[in-house]
């Protein structure tokens, strides 16, 4: 047999996440978009988010792809990602009333559907679970996966044929078994506005939301194979840009498992999900989405975290800097709407997703969140008793109306510098805010000058 092997002319630029989730993808990848054809969401579910400002207008996006604001580019949902359809119908017009138009839209016909069946499964479980529950946004991602790896999904092509598939129909009783029998106990101790849901799920008029909102979707998207189109992009010399969601420290093979979400947001799940050779992968601009210091939504540990045992991260003044970032940050769960917990920069975690995820370059995010402050906490390392080894870096500078590498403060230049040689990467994009505006590209010359 003959193989052709592609011709790759264009760019492709992995925009994935280095920690926890929260480290500013969505803007990252906006800026990377102006010039791009493409932009894709290879992964995850609506349990990601991501927010968007360009020229005064923003939007918090959860499985549309990013690349809104840029007229005339493409975006594509992978195979590797699972959609709730009333979520992204409902994305798609929540974008065409702020722009007054509706960005190109690709899916791909393997793309797995999320069903009702699938969140209340998620939010019964949680509560089975008791103290160890995972503390998971209940959208249903860890069940979709779960049933796409019994080969028992739903996909999107099912429904391209018929709006109410088999396959929805013998997943949708599987589903209501599950409930009454291993979860009937966990239903009981749900509350009442939950237990109304799982009822109106069990007469079937869950569902029917499904149905509607595909149908209305599929009158607007096209159904694809994810590799003919990103394939197509780079060999015919175009930019894609890949939007990764959650974050290494989040990824099933990377997390502190169990604490993680169940789908690989890293450069092997992007080549899974878009059915792209490995030696295009290997050859992408991976971007290390970074934030100046650490965030957590949700359990598990964190290394360098300022407060643990803070209930629900609500700090007050006399959380300090942890309270002070917090606020200036805005570090709320887009998806979730649950306060971040708060911590230093993370070098030992950094280091560990460059090497497993063969980052090429640091996107810095939130730095001007120490405008004013005496000094920049990092965990180092960690000693062998496991106990981390922090540094305060000197600050005490302002970044406001820095729009230019030339207007950037010495100790910032000095910041970056420093984080360049403790990462052995480059750091070539700063973010200084929310919009597309508040980035600059950076020249590595220019920052070790």
């Amino acid at each position: 047999m003959r193989h052709t092997h592609e011709v790759i002319n264009g760019e492709l630029v992995l925009v994935l996440d280095s920690h926890n989730g929260d480290q500013g993808k969505g803007k990252v990848v906006d800026f990377e978009a102006e010039d791009a054809s493409l932009v894709v969401r290879p992964t995850g579910s609506d349990n990601a988010g991501h927010n968007l400002s360009f020229e005064g207008k923003s939007i918090a996006t959860h499985i549309h792809p990013s690349g809104i604001f840029t007229p005339g580019l493409t975006n594509l949902i992978g195979h590797g990602a699972a959609v709730y359809p009333p979520q992204l119908l409902k994305e798609r017009k929540e974008i065409r009333t702020l722009l007054g138009r509706s960005p190109k839209l690709l899916v791909d016909r393997r793309t797995i559907v999320t069903l009702p069946g699938h969140r209340i499964i998620d939010m019964l479980d949680e509560i089975r679970r008791g103290d160890t529950k995972i503390g998971s946004t209940k959208k249903g991602v860890a069940p979709s996966f779960g049933d796409f790896y019994m080969r028992r999904a739903v996909r999107f092509g099912d429904f391209a044929k018929s709006n109410d598939p088999r396959s929805l129909r013998e997943l949708t009783e599987w589903h209501k078994q599950m409930i009454d029998g291993l979860y009937k106990s966990a239903y009981y101790r749900a509350d009442k506005y939950d237990q109304e849901i799982i009822r109106a799920f069990m007469a079937d008029k869950e569902q029917l939301e499904v149905r509607s909102a595909m149908k209305e979707l599929l009158a607007e998207v096209e159904l694809v194979d994810s590799r003919d189109v990103v394939m197509e992009a780079l060999t015919n010399g175009r930019k894609v840009v890949v939007e990764g969601a959650q974050g290494f420290e989040l990824g099933i093979w990377t997390c502190d498992y169990p604490n993680g979400t169940s789908s690989d947001p890293g450069p092997y799940g992007v080549g899974q999900s878009l059915h792209i050779p490995p030696s295009v992968i290997h050859h992408a601009r991976k971007v290390a989405v970074l934030k100046a210091y650490g965030s957590k939504v949700g359990s598990g540990p964190m290394l360098g975290e300022f407060y643990p045992g803070v209930p629900d991260a609500k700090y007050t003044a006399e959380h300090g800097i942890a309270e002070r970032l917090q606020r200036r940050g805005r570090e709320v769960g887009s998806t979730s709407g649950r306060l971040r917990r708060m911590g230093a920069l993370c070098l030992p975690s950094l280091h560990r997703a460059i090497r497993e995820w063969e980052f090429s370059e640091i996107a810095l995010t939130h730095l001007d969140c120490f405008d004013g402050e005496p000094f920049i906490p990092i965990v180092e390392d960690v000693n062998t008793e496991g106990v981390p080894v922090t540094r305060n870096f000197e600050w005490g500078v302002s970044l406001s109306g820095c729009n230019t590498q030339e207007a950037l403060p010495l100790k910032a230049q000095e910041f970056l510098t420093y984080l360049e040689k403790r990462t052995g990467i480059p750091v070539k994009t700063l973010s200084l805010g929310p919009g597309r505006e508040d980035t600059i590209r950076l020249t590595k010359q220019a920052v070790l000058a």
